[in-house]
């Protein structure tokens, strides 16, 4: 893993992501996506949802003007390491063990996910990423901003992208662990 990432790095180590998850949602059926594997945890829809729900609040969080982020702060520091910020982020998850997701990120009823519009918003939520981070951002905004994270307090910018892509491929290795305990010959 790169402890530092520019933006070109930033996007393409989440277009594999963006593509990987819709490689494992897609083509489930509705009763696996609705299936439970795992007693007292989210379905595979859940937690699709939590996935694009977090992404598509950050992807929205970029397009904000200056004013937006100015009620943060000024960022006198240097942004931690990727691995720095997964060990703070792994801390914290610790200590809040068993409280649950925070709101919005908590999942959709079951009964209101539609999975065609939970891919197409997926697919939307990679572009607008992609488009927003060439067009809007620069390496010194990346540096200079901070971003709210529930967990995590203020992120710098660079940070919250490092908090992303782990948050999302943590995600997306639960699902695949949760397919292969229900589908184990494939």
């Amino acid at each position: 893993m790169k402890e530092y990432l520019e933006i070109e790095g930033i996007i393409a180590e989440m277009d594999v992501l963006w593509e990987h998850g819709k490689e494992i949602y897609a083509p489930l059926t509705e009763a696996q996506r609705h299936a439970r594997p795992v007693e007292n945890k989210w379905t595979i829809a859940e937690e699709f949802d939590h996935a694009v729900r977090a992404n598509a609040l950050f992807t929205s969080a970029m397009k904000q003007d200056e004013q937006f982020y100015a009620q943060f702060g000024v960022v006198n520091n240097a942004p931690m390491t990727r691995k720095e910020l997964i060990d703070l982020y792994n801390s914290r998850l610790e200590e809040f063990s068993g409280s649950g997701t925070v709101r919005p990120f908590k999942p959709t009823p079951i009964e209101d996910l539609d999975s065609e519009s939970m891919i197409h918003y997926w697919e939307l939520t990679s572009q607008k990423f992609k488009e927003r981070l060439r067009n809007k951002w620069t390496e010194e905004l990346l540096d200079s901003r901070f971003v709210p994270h529930p967990l995590l307090g203020k992120l710098i910018a660079r940070e919250m992208m490092y908090f992303t892509i782990h948050h999302t491929r943590h995600h997306l290795e639960s699902l695949e662990r949760k397919l292969a305990a229900m589908l184990p010959n494939q």
